[in-house]
């Protein structure tokens, strides 16, 4: 019974000692590792316990089959994207995301179309993806450049 109680008060302290060792130090390196660790099962863990319901004034316009059906086989041409851009800004959202990428020139005249619809709609969102090399030195890529100079 004796060397249970001090087994367990020597882990303790060691347990301790450990803690605030490493909350003095403050090692960003084990930080970090147990941060992206440990984050999709946060994330999961959250999401058992409390179910959060999206807000009401979010609209998510998704392309579906029945768009696929009606406009096209994806992916779109950029003079429909652009017509999409602007009959969206008619309602005044407060932003609009575009989690689409356009990394290539398509043709001057669709490129165009989207730059302008892109240039007209001030609160417009576009995505941008990060290329890391093996070296580690990362860097961000734009949307192609007709587009990005209307940005």
């Amino acid at each position: 019974m004796k060397k249970n109680r001090l087994l367990f008060y020597l882990i303790t302290l060691i347990s301790t000692a450990i803690f605030v060792a490493l909350q003095f130090f403050d090692p960003d390196i084990i930080r970090e590792k147990v941060e992206s660790r440990t984050y999709d099962l946060r994330l999961h863990l959250k999401g058992l316990f409390k179910q959060q319901l999206p807000a009401e004034d979010i609209i998510i316009i998704k392309i579906d089959e029945k768009s696929i059906k009606e406009i096209g086989r994806w992916p779109w041409k950029r003079d429909v994207m652009a017509r999409l851009i602007s009959n969206i800004s008619k309602e005044k959202p407060r932003v609009i995301g575009l989690d689409i990428m356009f990394s290539e020139r398509e043709g001057k005249k669709t490129d165009r179309a989207l730059a302008a619809a892109i240039k007209k709609t001030k609160n417009l969102v576009l995505a941008t993806a990060f290329i890391l090399p093996p070296e580690g030195k990362g860097s961000a890529m734009s949307p192609c450049f007709r587009i990005w100079m209307a940005s």
